[in-house]
């Protein structure tokens, strides 16, 4: 990796010199393969499988709790890389080869194996010795991949029920499944208490799912709009 002053600047000439000899003597030694289940967008086959395999151990399922893996979260962050700067995108796939190189687990941990090759004890040995390091950089590095990981993994609907999560509010801006209007599939329809039920032609819904009967406000008589009727 050519050392640029971006780099110096955002992980210190340390950090700099670290992802530069990554790939070279002991940063060599290969990664344990995963195959993709789609197409990715920025990252490779072998960032890929770093990815998933730290994943894999920052949330490792049990209790109910599927893995990082099985809800897709790799692809979920690829896809996220996807939408940033090329050059930001590049970088964090360079940390992923950094964090499985055995180079720096040989300077800081003493260990000779690639992150991926290791197993799973050790890897959250590894996972820790990151997160408590004495070098800024490599406390970077964790709290960065930590934080995409477990963002996008608690970020999923499939984990809401698990955690007693209703998920997040609906303001009317997305239709609900079985809340069409069967009279009128076209009309708006919105749940109660929107702010988007003000909106003109609004068919608020009830709780039920069924279209609530609205109270009469034809005119009467005397031409005096008439009061719906309140029920205790």
């Amino acid at each position: 990796m050519a050392i640029t002053r971006r780099t110096v600047l955002k992980f210190g000439i340390g950090g700099a010199l670290l992802l530069a000899a990554a790939g070279t003597g002991l940063g060599l030694r290969s990664t344990v393969m995963r195959v993709p289940p789609r197409m990715l967008q920025v990252l490779d086959a072998r960032s890929y499988s770093i990815l998933a395999a730290i994943a894999d151990r920052i949330a490792p399922g049990g209790e109910g709790f599927p893995t990082a893996t099985a809800l897709g979260i790799p692809e979920k962050i690829d896809a996220l890389l996807a939408s940033l700067e090329p050059e930001a995108a590049a970088e964090v796939v360079q940390l992923l080869y950094l964090f499985d190189s055995a180079l720096p687990g040989f300077l800081f941990d003493q260990r000779f194996q690639t992150f991926t090759s290791s197993p799973p004890d050790v890897q959250d040995q590894v996972i820790d010795a990151w997160r408590s390091s004495r070098l800024a950089f490599r406390r970077t590095v964790y709290k960065a991949l930590q934080g995409l990981i477990s963002s996008a993994y608690y970020s999923t609907p499939e984990v809401y029920p698990l955690m007693g999560y209703p998920g997040p509010p609906n303001f009317g801006n997305v239709r609900p499944k079985g809340t069409l209007n069967p009279a009128n599939p076209a009309a708006p329809v919105m749940i109660p208490g929107s702010p988007m039920t003000l909106l003109k032609g609004a068919v608020p819904v009830a709780p039920s799912g069924e279209l609530p009967v609205a109270p009469s406000i034809a005119p009467s008589i005397d031409n005096t709009p008439a009061i719906p009727e309140v029920k205790p």
